[in-house]
């Protein structure tokens, strides 16, 4: 089995129950468990109004809400988790921890004047930080401008392109 190393883009060939290490381990310092990698492959991050959606039972996006929190693909990060404090019913399996947000994200703009709130930033930041994360789910447009600009794949070092998308869309993609 091959692998690309996720920090120099090496190819790495491997067994599936070995520990995986960069060839280049002096320099990289990469290495992995085989299930570690494999559990977080594609991972859709879902925004803080998904989950607000879900909670209030919303007539028109609740149902949709719900049924997206309730796959196993679906993770958030800890700043989403801290601006819903009382929705641990409806947070999804992965909590993605995001240590410190870059300067040049928070100097980033949504619109002219406007800046993403926290916990949108944070989203963006574990979408640059994390190779799993292949697409974000939200109903907020500043998703939208931030990746028409590129930013996520810009930053990355990953060659992906993110999937930005509502619940709605969500489903059906994965419906078809």
């Amino acid at each position: 089995m091959h692998f690309t190393c996720p920090n120099c883009k090496r190819r790495v060939r491997s067994l599936e129950s070995k520990i995986k290490i960069c060839p280049d381990f002096k320099k990289c310092g990469y290495d992995e468990r085989y299930a570690n990698f494999k559990r977080l492959e594609k991972i859709y991050l879902v925004d803080a109004n998904i989950i607000i959606h879900a909670l209030n039972n919303d007539p028109h996006n609740g149902a949709d809400c719900q049924e997206v929190l309730l796959r196993p693909d679906i993770a958030t990060t800890d700043y989403v988790i801290a601006e819903n404090k009382g929705s641990h019913d409806k947070d999804p399996g992965y909590v993605f921890k995001v240590k410190e947000i870059s300067p040049d994200l928070k100097e980033l703009k949504a619109n002219r004047d406007k800046q993403p709130s926290q916990a949108d930033l944070s989203i963006i930041q574990a979408a640059v930080d994390n190779p799993g994360v292949i697409g974000i789910i939200s109903y907020d447009p500043d998703f939208y401008n931030v990746s028409a600009k590129g930013y996520i794949e810009g930053k990355s070092n990953y060659t992906r392109r993110i999937w930005v998308g509502t619940a709605k869309e969500f489903l059906k993609k994965w419906k078809r």
